[in-house]
């Protein structure tokens, strides 16, 4: 339910994302309203942070979290404490990747 809920939420956001950026677990990007927002590691949880203020959690439990800019792609490949592997692809039309 967790990875159900992050996954629609990143996906709504993550399509108007401008200018993606990856540096080790953190991915960066400047939202719709022009807010620099992050999603990052943070112990064993994923973060969300908008204009370097906040800690909202959208993941728990996390023991890694990869992320990628792939040409229209962003990718986040994540694995839970129990092993679990996901992957979230989603089609960021404002990125000008690739």
């Amino acid at each position: 339910m967790e990875w159900e809920f992050f996954s629609e939420q990143a996906t709504i956001e993550l399509k108007g994302a401008e200018s993606p950026v990856i540096n080790g677990e953190t991915l960066s990007f400047t939202n719709r309203l022009k807010q620099k927002v992050t999603y990052q590691r943070y112990g064993t949880y994923l973060r969300r942070q908008v204009n370097q203020t906040g800690n909202e959690i959208v993941l728990q439990k996390v023991e890694k979290a990869e992320m990628q800019v792939i040409k229209n792609r962003i990718v986040f490949h994540v694995t839970s404490k129990s092993g679990k592997a996901r992957t979230l692809s989603i089609r960021s039309v404002n990125n000008g990747a690739g």
